[in-house]
């Protein structure tokens, strides 16, 4: 089977129309099906097109392809656009979730991706993770919005943190434990959490 009609067949089968009206939906089946029609046309094996597919993505979600390593001609100065007041800020040039504050700290703003029930994704104040170099990106997820009637007790791993939730919690809070350290997390799907 080719390669584009798979694609094909998957967006009709998705509700895809190649008929729809103008709009997101439309230019997005073209775009992509451009995209495949140009990777089919590659002649990939089955070695390469996994490796193919795997550097585009990183690369067309401006994701790095070897780690980090903060040196200073990976930073540019956005305290401008900061708003004024506020203490100078760099981005990194070759992940923009990366940011470094003045006084040398780094931090991703993605560090933590919360995920509600449904499977929606989003990020927050309480997403960003310290960073230290040489530093390979990464996505952590957290699940969010646990039905505290069917769960006693919930805990969850997320790396060397424990992610403890219970009955006698509200419902927007979770804490979250290390070896050394708590902290509780409220407001958890609201904007700002704390």
């Amino acid at each position: 089977m080719r390669l584009l009609e798979h694609a094909k067949r998957e967006f009709e089968i998705a509700g895809f129309n190649k008929n729809q009206e103008e709009g997101p939906d439309k230019w997005m089946q073209e775009n992509v099906l451009e995209l495949i029609e140009v990777f089919a046309k590659q002649g990939h094996s089955g070695g390469s097109a996994p490796l193919c597919v795997e550097l585009f993505r990183a690369l067309a979600s401006y994701e790095p392809l070897s780690p980090l390593l903060g040196t200073e001609d990976e930073w540019q100065d956005v305290s401008a656009i900061s708003g004024p007041g506020v203490e100078p800020k760099f981005q990194n040039i070759r992940c923009s979730h990366i940011f470094k504050n003045s006084d040398g700290s780094c931090f991703d703003v993605n560090g933590i991706i919360f995920r509600d029930t449904d499977g929606d994704c989003y990020t927050n104040a309480d997403s960003r993770t310290a960073v230290t170099f040489p530093y390979t990106p990464k996505k952590t997820y957290m699940d969010v919005g646990i039905d505290y009637g069917t769960a006693d007790k919930i805990v969850t791993s997320l790396g060397d943190i424990k992610i403890k939730t219970d009955p006698q919690m509200p419902k927007n809070e979770m804490r979250l434990e290390t070896e050394t350290d708590s902290v509780t997390i409220k407001n958890i799907g609201v904007d700002g959490a704390k």
